[in-house]
């Protein structure tokens, strides 16, 4: 972990992989932790018990949790539960955010790229599945957006799709959608992955 010292305000910022152990948690315990950042919480084994041990160091006047992440591909991760508990406002948080991808200003494809004009061509739309088109009227896409979404929606295979779906979702329901028949559960092998050092 780094750490960064204010020496005027007395101030430390202390950066920690957080989700590797229970244990991690426990040592925040007893400090004064004014704000709370914890990211990429789709990464984290234990989830649940770090914000359970973390928040309890957070003054609840003045400190401040900021919990983000790309949706893991479990439903049942303790992330997402608190992501649909908090939009119901009976989460642990105050307030639950998304944000597509269609709101990044930076996730457009110029006409002027290579690409642009092989993703907009009538042969690569003639390729593309009617639900995707379909999306791209529902959503109001520029052209831009639209080529940016052919390029990583729609071409590679069947797991670069699904990989660009999970971390540039449209909808909190988008990552889960599974683009073929899997041997395994849809997040079966990421959670094997998390278990594993």
């Amino acid at each position: 972990g780094g750490v960064i010292e204010f020496r005027k305000t007395g101030s430390i910022w202390l950066c920690v992989t957080a989700g590797s152990s229970e244990d991690i948690a426990s040592s925040v315990v007893g400090s004064t932790v004014d704000v709370l950042h914890m990211t990429e919480v789709k990464q984290y084994r234990y989830p649940e018990a770090l914000f359970g041990a973390a928040k309890e160091a957070v003054p609840t006047t003045t400190g401040s949790i900021l919990c983000e992440s790309t949706f893991p591909t479990l439903k049942c991760h303790w992330h997402y539960q608190q992501y649909l508990a908090s939009k119901e406002s009976a989460g642990s948080f105050l307030r639950a955010f998304f944000w597509p991808w269609m709101d990044d200003p930076r996730k457009v494809l110029a006409a002027d790229h290579p690409e642009y004009s092989q993703v907009m061509s009538p042969a690569f739309v003639a390729t593309m599945d009617e639900v995707d088109l379909a999306a791209e009227d529902r959503l109001g896409l520029t052209d831009e957006q639209r080529a940016w979404r052919r390029s990583h929606y729609c071409r590679g295979g069947a797991r670069d799709r699904r990989l660009a779906r999970i971390e540039n979702p449209e909808d909190d329901e988008t990552i889960f959608v599974s683009l073929h028949e899997p041997w395994l559960d849809a997040g079966a092998l990421d959670t094997l992955d998390a278990g594993t050092r």
